[in-house]
């Protein structure tokens, strides 16, 4: 078994599609445990966000929804932390996903462990 340190997320403007930033994990022996996940809003308004962990061959909805219309405070605040991503594992072959309410408002930074079964 290995275990790789990842940058999941970093610098990219959330938009409002469901898939607006989307974590592939690279194969069916491949797990992505999250460590650390913060998101900060670069809007003079506050804007709420979702995530949500994907199977593989899945869409985004309600069933795997681990955060829901989370409120981001504007621009100027202290990142907010995910505490709901936070030792959250995306299974082989699935996806983490996020999406904001208002395009290109909110910049994810998520990092964690890649481990090969």
């Amino acid at each position: 078994m290995q275990r790789i340190p990842v940058v999941v997320f970093n610098n990219i403007q959330l938009t409002t599609a469901v898939a607006g930033a989307t974590s592939p994990v690279p194969d069916a022996t491949t797990l992505l445990t999250i460590s650390a996940a913060t998101i900060n809003n670069t809007t003079p308004g506050a804007v709420t966000m979702d995530a949500y962990i994907v199977p593989s061959g899945g869409t985004a909805g309600a069933a795997n929804q681990v955060i829901s219309a989370l409120s981001i405070p504007a621009a100027g605040a202290a990142p907010t932390i995910l505490a709901g991503l936070i030792g959250q594992t995306v299974p082989a072959g699935g996806t983490l996903q996020l999406k904001a309410s208002a395009a290109t408002s909110l910049t994810p930074f998520v990092s964690g462990y890649r481990t090969t079964l």
